[in-house]
């Protein structure tokens, strides 16, 4: 659950065709257009799982409860190399939902000017 003080769109990849953006080029594309960013845990060397919970163990960007797992996004020579995502053993899936309702991804009304117009 969340108690937001921003809007609940966060992105955090931008991809164009089958190609994601390296973090700096996707930062320099998101920023202009005011889009909240994720938090950045760890710029460098590899991070143990230990120490990437202890530095977000009360979550972020609202969260009210712990955190149920991360990203990691593995660049080499500005370039990204691959994903990761880690989930915490225990995680419950769909526990918000009730057994008949289902969810859609779909592109926001009030940004689809960023798509019409090619700005990600």
């Amino acid at each position: 659950m969340y108690k937001l003080d921003h809007e609940p769109f966060v992105p955090f990849d931008l991809m164009i065709a089958e190609k994601r953006t390296n973090y700096m080029d996707f930062v320099k594309r998101i920023l202009p257009h005011d889009f909240v960013l994720p938090n950045l845990i760890h710029i460098g060397q590899p991070i143990a799982i230990k120490h990437f919970e202890s530095v977000v163990e009360n979550g972020s960007h609202g969260a009210t409860e712990k955190i149920e797992g991360g990203i990691w996004r593995v660049e080499r020579k500005q370039q990204v190399d691959f994903l990761i995502k880690y989930v915490k053993n225990g995680k419950e899936d769909g526990k918000y939902l009730s057994e008949n309702e289902s969810i859609f991804n779909q592109v926001l009304h009030e940004h689809e000017y960023l798509i019409e117009n090619e700005l990600v």
